[in-house]
C-alpha cells in the first residue's frame, strides 16, 4: 500500500468507510513479489498492465532494491523486491525462478490440459475489456496462454518477468477472433472443448480498469488452508466450483470469500488448490517447496527470510483479534512497522498450509504486543 507519513493510509481509511459492510475485514491492497530482475519486472507492469510506478516507502538495507507499481483505476499496487543478503545456501529464490520457468516452457504452448502445480501461484484480476492486455501482450510477443470459464468469461495467465510468478486476468470481452479451451483441471486430453470466440464489440478506448478478485493458492493442504482463512483471517465459507475434481480425484481444490463487495462488484476471493495429479511428476513439488520454506524459516526469533517476500497484502483497521486468534492456536507470525511508525504489519506464517505467507497491515499499533516494539522493516540477515 502506498503511504507517505502516514497520508496514504489515512486517505485508504475514508475509502474504506464507505465500503458496505466491511466492519474491519482484511481489505487487500497489494501483492509483493520476490524479483531476479526487478527492471524486467516493472516494464512488464507499465507496459503491458498501464500501472505508473510510485515511490517504495519501505527503506532498503543490506542490498536490497524494492520498486512498486500501481494498476490503472483501482489503485490496486504490486509491489517488486529483490533481497541478495537473504538468499539461502542451498536453494535460493533465482533458483525457484529458474525451477518454475522450467516448468513453464513457452506458455504460448500451454493449455489447461498441461496445467503445472506452481501456477496455482497466481494473482486473478478482473476487467471489463480484455482487448488492450491481450493485443499489448501479443504485439511484445509476450507468451501467454487462454482458458475459458463455463460461468464467466475467459482468463488469460501469463508470468510476470523475473518473478516466476503466474498473474491471471478474467474478462469477459475480447475484440478479437481466437479460439479459447475450456478448463480441463483433470488434464484429460477427451475432455478439452473449444469454445467460440466473444462478439466482436465495438472499442472501449484506453486502458481499462484492473481490479482485483482472487488470491489462488498453491497449497499443500487446500482445505486446512481455507478453514485456516476462515478461523483466523475472518473469511467465510464458499463452494469451490470445480466440483467434478472431487469425483475424479485430480486435484483437491477450497475456496472462502470475504462478505464484502469489492469495486469489481464481487467480494474478494481466496482460492486453495493442490493439483497433486499435475506435473511436476519427479522433481519438487509444492509440499517440497512448502517443507522447504519451513526448514529456513525462523518467525520466533524474528528472522525475515527471502521466501517471505511474496505475499499478499491486506489492510485492516485493528490486529489485535488476529494476533490474539493466532496466538490461541500457536501460529508463527512476526512483527514490523513503518520508519515513522505509520503503518504495522503482521506476517502469518501460511507456508506450511497455502504455499506463502499473508501480510495484514493497519495504521493502528497492536494493544496486544505490550511494551514490546516490531523491528522497522530491515532486510539484513539476523545473526543466529
Amino acid at each position: 500500500m502506498r503511504a507517505t507519513a502516514g497520508g496514504g493510509a489515512l486517505a485508504l481509511l475514508v475509502l474504506l468507510a464507505a465500503v458496505p459492510g466491511l466492519q474491519g475485514l482484511p481489505w487487500p491492497v497489494s501483492t509483493t513479489y520476490g524479483s531476479v530482475d526487478l527492471n524486467a519486472s516493472v516494464q512488464f507492469a507499465l507496459q503491458h498492465l498501464g500501472a505508473v510506478e510510485i515511490p517504495a516507502n519501505i527503506s532498503s538495507s543490506c542490498g536490497a532494491e524494492l520498486r512498486w507499481v500501481q494498476l490503472p483505476g483501482s489503485g490496486y499496487e504490486i509491489h517488486f523486491i529483490s533481497t541478495p543478503a537473504l538468499a539461502s545456501d542451498n536453494f535460493s529464490f533465482p533458483d525457484y525462478v529458474a525451477y518454475v520457468e522450467g516448468l513453464y516452457g513457452n506458455l504460448s504452448q500451454q493449455t489447461s490440459a498441461t496445467y503445472d502445480q506452481f501456477m496455482d501461484f497466481h494473482v486473478g484480476m478482473i476487467t471489463d475489456d480484455m482487448t488492450p492486455f491481450y493485443e499489448s501482450l501479443t504485439a511484445a510477443e509476450v507468451p501467454f496462454f487462454m482458458v475459458a470459464q463455463s460461468g464467466y468469461g475467459f482468463d488469460l495467465f501469463v508470468e510476470i518477468p523475473g518473478t516466476g510468478a503466474i498473474l491471471e486476468l478474467t474478462s469477459k470481452r475480447l475484440d478479437s477472433p481466437v479460439n479459447i479451451t475450456g478448463w480441463d483441471i483433470c488434464q484429460d486430453a477427451s475432455h478439452e472443448q473449444v469454445l467460440p470466440a466473444p462478439a466482436l464489440q465495438p472499442p472501449a478506448g484506453d486502458m481499462p480498469t484492473l481490479n482485483w478478485r482472487k488470491t489462488t493458492f498453491a497449497a499443500p493442504k487446500a482445505a486446512t488452508a481455507a478453514a485456516f482463512s476462515i478461523k483466523h483471517l475472518q473469511a467465510n465459507y464458499m463452494r469451490q466450483g470445480h466440483p467434478g475434481v472431487w469425483v475424479r480425484h485430480c486435484a483437491k481444490i477450497s475456496w472462502s470469500e470475504y462478505n464484502y463487495t469489492g469495486p469489481a462488484g464481487i467480494p474478494y476471493q481466496m482460492h486453495f488448490v493442490d493439483g497433486y495429479s499435475y506435473p511436476p511428476y519427479d522433481s519438487m513439488n509444492i509440499v517440497d517447496f512448502a517443507e522447504y520454506q519451513e526448514s529456513v524459516r525462523d518467525f520466533e526469533h524474528d528472522r525475515w527470510d527471502e521466501w517471505a517476500n511474496n505475499r499478499l497484502t491486506m489492510f485492516v483497521e485493528d490486529l489485535d483479534p488476529f494476533i490474539a486468534s493466532l496466538r490461541e492456536d500457536d501460529v508463527s507470525f512476526l512483527l514490523r512497522k513503518w520508519e515513522d511508525s505509520s503503518l504495522y504489519s503482521l506476517i502469518i506464517d501460511f507456508s506450511p498450509l497455502a504455499g506463502h505467507v499473508i501480510e495484514l497491515l493497519s495504521d493502528q499499533r497492536p494493544d496486544e504486543i505490550g511494551d514490546d516494539e516490531p523491528s522497522v522493516w530491515n532486510f539484513c540477515p539476523v545473526a543466529a
